[in-house]
């Protein structure tokens, strides 16, 4: 039975994971000096080293060496805006600030670590969006998230640099940069969101082998790539990278299990691809309009019947995934919803726990403890029952609809699971 890489340590960290932080978490409730777990630290480069920031602004500069912990479960004080110079932000609970807006004007923009003596934890959702002027920035904060359609219409910039304390390109975050040619990602990021690189002017990509997910369009419209280099992952959504015309190879390592529908479809200069695993999926349509693709993959299959129309709708995401001509199996369909929708309550309770937490007012919590653990042992109960049913697919008899279901629903559980930890 062929099972996918990695999943079962993901549903085994899903299941461990809150009974750890709880008991750490509360272990610490009587101690007025509190550490949180869930902190990251960010170590920012000595005198003697040279930054992330400094690659790519060609600046030299000197700092002390320090070690900032930001915390993931921070929340905002009260939402206040405040302003300085170039910026509005919003002071968080840890004493960090989440940079909500630019109101800079200019070419060029330095994100520093520091405003107003509060480290830069977050750069918020949309917080450069539409800044078409914008065409250089030197990141010497280590924010710890980036937010969706961060940069988003940042049609002048040419280049940026992911700091390694980032761990997932969001939604959108660079859509419509027509201009940036290069990107530089130094961490170990987990995922690359819908659209995160939709439309841009990127020449090259390399994606660490870290990167388990590439999500729905997320170089949709790279016409200018030529090159995309992947050292690893899982999956390759759908339409990730539909019309890059300018790719002539891939190589697609053995780790990854499944490229989406229409994944490179209309790549019109696309002539080769080199596929190192034995047991890769494909979706769809995967390579349709590869006019100078002389042989589709081993288990690549296009359809002409195929209705593409790339709807992003969720409610018509199971019928864009079927083949005209095939079904999703009801038994299978009703027990993959019946998983899917266990997570979605599972992510609620421990979201409502973290929460709880993150407040401090452990003495409410008291009362509660008890409950939340109790309910924790039935949720791993039935988590354990959903498994043995799980791994009793084998996804070597699905039919192409049955798959595409299975691959769809395995794609948004990890999804959940990865926005538990977020």
């Amino acid at each position: 039975m062929k099972k996918i890489k990695n999943f079962d340590m993901y549903k085994k960290i899903a299941a461990l994971t809150a009974a750890a932080v709880m008991a750490v978490s509360f272990s610490a409730c009587g101690n007025s000096k509190t550490t949180n777990k869930s902190f990251s630290s960010i170590k920012e480069t000595s005198d003697e080293q040279t930054t992330e920031a400094e690659v790519l602004s060609g600046t030299t500069a000197v700092e002390a060496e320090t070690e900032i912990n930001f915390s993931a479960s921070a929340k905002p004080i009260d939402g206040e805006k405040h302003e300085s110079d170039d910026f509005l932000y919003v002071i968080y609970d840890d004493d960090t600030i989440e940079i909500t807006d630019y109101i800079g004007k200019g070419s060029y923009v330095s994100i520093p670590s520091e405003i107003d003596n509060h480290a830069v934890s977050r750069i918020g959702e949309s917080a450069f969006e539409n800044c078409s002027d914008l065409n250089s920035i030197s990141m010497w904060a280590k924010p710890i998230s980036i937010g969706s359609s961060a940069f988003k219409n940042c049609t002048q910039l040419s280049s940026f640099s992911i700091p390694s304390s980032v761990t997932e390109i969001q939604d959108s975050t660079f859509e419509n940069c027509s201009g940036l040619e290069t990107i530089i990602i130094w961490g170990d990021i987990t995922s690359i969101g819908k659209c995160a690189f939709k439309n841009c002017g990127l020449q090259s990509v390399s994606i660490p082998s870290s990167c388990l997910m590439i999500d729905e369009s997320a170089f949709e419209g790279c016409s200018d790539m030529t090159s995309v280099i992947f050292w690893g992952g899982e999956i390759i959504g759908d339409y990730s990278f539909k019309d890059c015309t300018s790719l002539n190879n891939i190589s697609i390592p053995s780790e990854v299990t499944n490229v989406g529908k229409c994944a490179f479809m209309g790549c019109k200069n696309l002539e080769s691809v080199i596929v190192w695993g034995n047991d890769t999926k494909f979706g769809v349509n995967a390579f349709a309009d590869c006019n100078k693709l002389d042989k589709l993959p081993d288990g690549a299959f296009n359809d002409n019947t195929f209705n593409d129309d790339n709807n992003t709708d969720e409610s018509s995401k199971v019928s864009d995934n079927k083949l005209s001509s095939d079904k999703v199996t009801p038994e299978l369909k009703a027990f993959l919803d019946e998983y899917e929708a266990f997570w979605d309550e599972y992510v609620d309770f421990y979201k409502e726990y973290m929460n709880s937490l993150s407040s401090g007012d452990y003495l409410s919590m008291l009362g509660s403890y008890g409950d939340m653990l109790e309910e924790l042992d039935e949720y791993e109960e039935r988590l354990d029952e959903l498994e043995e049913e799980f791994d009793e697919i084998d996804t070597d008899d699905l039919s192409a609809a049955d798959y595409a279901y299975y691959m769809e629903v395995y794609g948004r559980i990890l999804n959940k699971m990865t926005e538990m930890y977020s």
